[in-house]
């Protein structure tokens, strides 16, 4: 139902529209629907021209009132949207939460409890609101120990394991004891 020509590597629901990145390009629907993203319907797109966001936009999840834009270098929320007057015109503030802290794997994201979750290449990260925070500390030294992950490409899920919600990366290393990957 999307309209011929919009494309892009992430979707998500936020404030009753559809908001869909492309690279640097954020598109999102008129309020209440799925398919008009025209503007004089409400709907709209914008490029990002911050000086930190290397190629693109990797991820959109939606948290605590919030649509978080997750960038391969970067972290942006969008807040405070509405769309008034004759024809419909939407806006909303775009603030940038993190300039250094993205990730190009979007299967690693995840919305954890009100926040944020995700993997790069140097750890593991939170935002807790607008705040990103490495996690992964204790795991530096076996967390990249295999160059590029053997070029695989991470994922991440979530699960409750004896009555804990834990976060889970899959990724491959090099075993510390045995020395094998």
């Amino acid at each position: 139902i999307i309209p011929t020509g919009l494309g892009g590597n992430a979707v998500e629901i936020y404030q009753s529209r559809v908001w869909v990145a492309n690279g640097p390009v954020i598109s999102f629907s008129a309020p209440g629907s799925l398919t008009l993203f025209a503007t004089s319907d409400g709907g709209g797109n914008f490029a990002s021209s911050d000086s930190f966001l290397r190629q693109g936009f990797t991820q959109l999840k939606s948290s605590n009132g919030f649509l978080y834009l997750i960038a391969d270098s970067s972290v942006n929320y969008i807040s405070g949207v509405q769309t008034s007057g004759s024809p419909p015109t939407t806006t909303f503030t775009n603030q940038n939460a993190d300039p250094e802290v993205g990730t190009p794997w979007p299967g690693t994201v995840l919305t954890f409890g009100r926040n944020i979750i995700f993997a790069n290449s140097f750890g593991a990260h939170v935002s807790y609101g607008a705040a990103v925070t490495k996690i992964s500390d204790d795991l530096d030294g076996v967390y990249n120990s295999l160059p590029n992950f053997g070029g695989l490409l991470p994922s991440a899920a979530k699960a409750t394991i004896f009555g804990k919600k834990c976060w889970i990366l899959l990724l491959p290393i090099i075993d510390p004891i045995t020395g094998q990957p």
